[in-house]
């Protein structure tokens, strides 16, 4: 007889600690699906980001082509300008050649004539009858007015070449700057893709050993299952409404939250209650501690089965009060608050699960 209580209480046990063990094990396993979820929505949000820089990558691209055909085209255009300006620069030379030697010629006629008429009276009158003085100037006259007309509309467009020349060099030197714009703006978005392909990378690494340790820890779980067999629990707490682990505000509720930071919704399995420092946490009813260690995003995480079907979860704990094992009653201090994080603030994560499913605290606290 005593042999067979003996074994009762070993197999007992043994169902006890196997279910104590599939508890944790099933709260790893949600721990984990909601790690593999939030990077589901990041991997989806880098490849929009990726997206969107690619398609603003594709624009600059063809505004900084478009730009540098239009500076080939100032380019080419300049260039016409610069062969214009040297050939009326030459085209000026000659006209101001021509126009000197006919006034030099127009003087050396004058003093010759002049020179004649003085020392041979003959050859005075022949040019006085015949009219070769008046012919002479009017023809000089006008060959120097051609030239002095030549030159003027030479000078005009050597001029007007000029502001060209000039024009399209400020345009040019704008459009330069434009373009050189451009081609930071597609260095700059070219890093980011890089950056940002580097980091979705990362995350399709972290989601695929996610998503393994989510398999390792389901086949875990079904085998626990398999040893635990069937349970009945009362589903009832020793008060009405349960105390409160702590004082303070409730910043995060129950369900769906947004992660500002991240740019994601979370789904909370708990609340997340703002609180003062070196404040202590407080069990929530009578239990067993069944876990006290760290564990993952929970911080230094406090499990407690209330022997009912129930489970209180305290994550983001500082100090702990309690271990593994210990017996705890409704009120006792089992740690003080923590700090998050990257953060100047005190809170307390708590959860309630019924069985393996988290279910709102609000619903149950007094």
């Amino acid at each position: 007889m005593m042999r067979y209580l003996l074994v009762s209480l070993m197999l007992g046990l043994s169902m006890c600690l196997i279910a104590q063990s599939l508890d944790i094990k099933m709260r790893r396993l949600e721990h984990i699906q909601g790690m593999i979820e939030q990077k589901r929505k990041e991997m989806v949000k880098t490849h929009e980001e990726l997206g969107l820089l690619s398609r603003d990558k594709e624009n600059y691209e063809h505004q900084y082509q478009t730009t540098m055909n239009k500076i080939t085209t100032l380019t080419a255009r300049e260039r016409e300008i610069g062969q214009t300006l040297t050939e009326s620069q030459k085209t000026k030379e000659i006209s101001q050649t021509r126009l000197e030697a006919t006034s030099d010629l127009w003087q050396k006629q004058i003093y010759y004539f002049y020179t004649t008429s003085q020392t041979a009276n003959k050859a005075r009158d022949y040019i006085v009858e015949n009219h070769f003085f008046p012919i002479m100037i009017c023809q000089t006259k006008e060959i120097i007015d051609e030239n002095k007309e030549l030159l003027a509309l030479v000078q005009k467009n050597i001029e007007e070449s000029q502001r060209t020349q000039q024009r399209l060099r400020t345009e040019k030197s704008r459009e330069n700057q434009i373009v050189s714009g451009y081609r930071n703006e597609i260095t700059k978005l070219s890093d980011k893709i890089t950056i940002l392909e580097t980091e979705e990378q990362e995350i399709q690494r972290e989601f695929a050993n996610l998503m393994q340790s989510r398999q390792n820890l389901e086949n875990l779980i079904t085998h626990f299952q398999t040893e635990q067999g069937g349970a009945h629990f009362t589903y009832q707490f020793t008060t009405n409404k349960l105390l409160w682990p702590v004082r303070g505000e409730v910043i995060n509720p129950f369900g769906e939250v947004r992660d500002k930071l991240h740019n994601v919704t979370l789904l909370n399995n708990g609340i997340d209650i703002l609180c003062d420092h070196q404040q202590e946490v407080k069990a929530v009813d009578f239990g067993i501690v069944v876990f006290a260690e760290l564990f993952g995003n929970y911080g230094r995480l406090i499990i407690i089965d209330h022997q009912n079907g129930y489970f209180s979860l305290y994550g983001n704990n500082g100090n702990l009060l309690v271990a593994k094992d210990d017996m705890v009653s409704l009120g006792q201090p089992i740690a003080i608050v923590g700090r998050r994080s990257n953060s100047e603030n005190y809170l307390l994560h708590f959860e309630i699960r019924r069985q393996n499913t988290p279910v709102n605290p609000l619903s149950y606290l007094e």
